[in-house]
């Protein structure tokens, strides 16, 4: 599995968890979306609180 690959895996799985309101995040966001200036794969979530966090991805 690549990084992008595990990139969107989480994205479904918070995609899901979304769409069935299980979850405290607002706004999901890959990288390349949020115009970050990286190379890594990664994910910017915006919880309800207005509180931003960023994942990033790396195959160890």
């Amino acid at each position: 599995m690549t990084e992008k690959e595990a990139r969107k895996e989480l994205e479904n799985i918070i995609e899901e968890a979304q769409i069935n309101n299980e979850t405290k995040i607002a706004v999901m966001k890959n990288y390349e979306e949020a115009e970050m200036l990286t190379n890594n794969e990664g994910i910017v979530v915006k919880m309800k609180d207005g509180s931003t966090f960023q994942i990033t991805i790396v195959q160890s």
